[in-house]
This record gives structure tokens, C-alpha cells and sequence, in this order.
């Protein structure tokens, strides 16, 4: 008999609590708040060159946060950038040796003008005249100054082959070349946010696979709180909705925030959050975003209210 009683007394004592915690749930429920986290990895495979900062520093927006570099990008930068002088001096070699050619070329006419102009036979007028225009010659130093023009205005060259399909290479290098100085700026890792440094996860010179997170940043104050609500309750608060956050070591200490998210599913309340840590109790989490002016410290048990419940 005394057994059943204590058992019966401690099914009465569960009963009880459970009564109590839905009582309390009803008009209020607690939460921890905690703050946004920022990883900074890479996308690459890279190296640390170097750290600067250290772990709990609090940093500012725009501060440099660590130094990575890239063996394998570097190689495929200067081979972009090799490849692109090359067509650059092949470009400017072709335009020199163009302009050598007509200066020869009208050399060579005006040399050929003045040893014809003595020559009774050859009338002079057709120096002058529309057979003129048909010279060898002048011809050549026609040809050759458009080619020239087309050199010289690649950009815009619509008609000559070849030249287009330099100037093609040439500007997908330079797009190639832009995309990986673009990867590589990427590298010198700088705060997004004023916060603190939480965790720095290796050293300098050690190899960082890609995506591995390098080091963790958060804000200096929290910025939401995550609550949690019996599922007996769950369905009377909602997103958008306006709540009270309260110290639990200041009373004095209480600010609104808004509910922002609230969990699709069913969890485990954390022990932390449990009036009675010797049985279990399950509801939904919540979020609630919080002004960044706050003075709650991280990882605070606070107590959230509504009037709407």
C-alpha cells in the first residue's frame, strides 16, 4: 500500500507542475537572448597568411579580420596577365610595323612623283587625276591605313576577321583576369558589423579547406531572443506580434520586441528554460527581434510577455 501511495503522490505531484507551467505559459514564457552570428570562410581553398584580431576583441565595421591567400588563384592571375600582354605587345607590335609600312610606302610614291616629273612622255596630269587614285602604291597605303584604323580601333572593328577574334581574346582574358582579381580581393576578410570576435579556429599559415569556417563574429549586444512556448499555447502568438522582454535579474530592465519566426514544429524545451528540470516539456520555438539598443547580456534568461494571451 505505501507503494501505490507514493506512487499516486508522485503521479499528483507531475500533475501539479504540469498544471502550474500551463498556467504560467498562458500569460507569459521565457527565452535566452542571444545575438547574430557572422562565419568567415572561403569559398576556395586557401591559406592563412595572417590573423588580426584575436578572440573577444570587439572590432568595428570595415576593421580587417584576417589575411588568406591562394597559390592556385595567384598562378591563374599572372597567366591571365601574361597572356594578356602578349596580345597588348602583339597589338602594338602590328600597329608600329603598320605605320613603318605606310611611311615607307609614301616615301616610295613621293620619290617615284618627283623622278616621273621631269618626264616629258608622262603628262602630269595624272598625277592629279582619278588614275592617281588607281596607283599601286597609293592603293597599298590605303589598304594598310585602314587595317591601321581597325587596329587602332579594335573595339569597334566589325568587318575584319581577324582582328575581331584578337580583340575578342583579348577581352575575354581581361573579363577572366577582372572576375579573379575580383576572387582574390575577396580574400583580405573585412567585419561587416561592429561586434565582438568569438571564435578564431586556426593559426597562421595552416590550410583552410573551402566553406570551413575560419572565425566567428557577433553584434556587442543581442539582437533577438529565442523563446519558447508550450504546445498546449503554441497557437496564441503569431508573427508580427508585439511582446515584452524582461531582465530576470533587473525588473527595471524591459524593452519590446516583435515576433519574427515562429517554429513549424515541436521541440524539446532546453533544461535552462525548464521550471522543473526532472521532467520533460515540448512547445515551439519563437523568435522575437529586439532594438540593438538594448542592454541585455548575451545568453540572458529573460522573461517574454504578451497581452495577447
Amino acid at each position: 500500500m505505501k507503494v501505490l501511495y507514493s506512487v499516486l503522490l508522485g503521479v499528483l505531484v507531475v500533475i501539479v507542475a504540469i498544471s502550474f507551467v500551463l498556467k504560467g505559459e498562458s500569460t507569459h514564457f521565457y527565452g535566452v537572448a542571444e545575438s547574430m552570428e557572422i562565419v568567415v570562410n572561403s569559398e576556395n581553398p586557401v591559406e592563412i597568411k595572417k590573423i588580426h584580431v584575436v578572440q573577444g576583441q570587439a572590432i568595428s565595421r570595415g576593421d580587417t579580420l584576417i589575411e588568406l591567400i591562394s597559390p592556385e588563384l595567384d598562378i591563374k592571375i599572372s597567366a591571365a596577365q601574361a597572356e594578356l600582354g602578349k596580345l597588348k605587345t602583339e597589338q602594338a607590335t602590328r600597329i608600329a610595323q603598320l605605320r613603318a609600312e605606310i611611311q615607307q610606302l609614301k616615301a616610295q610614291y613621293e620619290l617615284n612623283k618627283k623622278l616621273t616629273a621631269g618626264l616629258k612622255s608622262i603628262p602630269q596630269k595624272n598625277t592629279v587625276s582619278g588614275s592617281d587614285a588607281r596607283n599601286p602604291i597609293k592603293l597599298q597605303i590605303a589598304a594598310l591605313q585602314r587595317e591601321l584604323h581597325l587596329a587602332l580601333q579594335a573595339s569597334k572593328t566589325q568587318s575584319d576577321k581577324s582582328n575581331s577574334q584578337v580583340q575578342l581574346q583579348a577581352e575575354q582574358l581581361q573579363n577572366e583576369l577582372e572576375l579573379l582579381l575580383e576572387s582574390r580581393s575577396k580574400l583580405l576578410k573585412i567585419s561587416p558589423i561592429n561586434g565582438i570576435i568569438g571564435s578564431i579556429n586556426f593559426k597562421e599559415g595552416e590550410k583552410i579547406s573551402p566553406y570551413t569556417p575560419v572565425l566567428t563574429l557577433h553584434t556587442k549586444s543581442p539582437s533577438f531572443i529565442k523563446g519558447y512556448i508550450h504546445e498546449n499555447v503554441y497557437n496564441k502568438i503569431e508573427v508580427g506580434q508585439k511582446v515584452r522582454i524582461h531582465s530576470m535579474s533587473d525588473k527595471s530592465n524591459h524593452i519590446q520586441g516583435e515576433v519574427v519566426g515562429v517554429g513549424s514544429r515541436i521541440v524539446e524545451y532546453p533544461v535552462r528554460l525548464r521550471k522543473r528540470q526532472d521532467f520533460q516539456i515540448w512547445g515551439r520555438e519563437v523568435v522575437i527581434k529586439i532594438p540593438p539598443e538594448n542592454t541585455f547580456l548575451l545568453g540572458e534568461k529573460v522573461l517574454i510577455t504578451s497581452s495577447r494571451f
